[in-house]
């Protein structure tokens, strides 16, 4: 339980450096989900709640992180990925 609270609280970090740093909204407004969270065997499924927009994001085995662009449909986190699913999420 605690390795996977550390790569939660890792995928967090990442999000504020990265894309927080200019929003103070979003650096001050993440939220972990962890009734809403999951993992398998390999990785872990956690439920962020970002300026009141819940996100799934992936962490597998290996710290690689992915972000739920549409229902079950994954990609790669980065920048263009992420406001992509903040914007998405934002109009549903």
């Amino acid at each position: 339980m605690i390795k996977k609270l550390d790569k939660i609280n890792k995928l967090v970090e990442k999000i504020k450096k990265k894309y927080g740093y200019e929003f103070s909204d979003i650096y001050r407004n993440i939220k972990i989900d962890l009734d809403n969270s999951y993992e398998d065997d390999k990785e872990i499924y956690v439920n962020l709640i970002i300026n009141d927009l819940p996100i799934i994001f992936k962490i597998t085995e290996d710290n690689e992180y992915y972000i739920e662009m549409s229902e079950e449909y994954f990609v790669e986190l980065n920048e263009l990925s992420f406001w992509q699913t903040m914007y998405f999420s934002s109009i549903r």
